[in-house]
């Protein structure tokens, strides 16, 4: 075989190797546990509490 045909298929071997790699990953962090919250819709407490420089309240 010529050089660029073995390029290409260690390239491809490597491509394929790489994107499984990536969903075994992503699987294992998935399955660790854990139950997606969304975000809190107000700020945080401490914002506008007095804290100087914040932009919460003007008093």
């Amino acid at each position: 075989m010529e050089r660029p045909k073995w390029v290409a298929i260690v390239t491809g071997i490597l491509a394929i190797a790489l994107g499984v790699g990536y969903l075994l990953l992503a699987q294992l962090l998935d399955y660790r546990g854990g139950e997606f919250l969304p975000a809190p819709l107000e700020p945080p407490a401490i914002l506008g509490e007095g804290i100087p420089g914040s932009f919460g309240r003007l008093s």
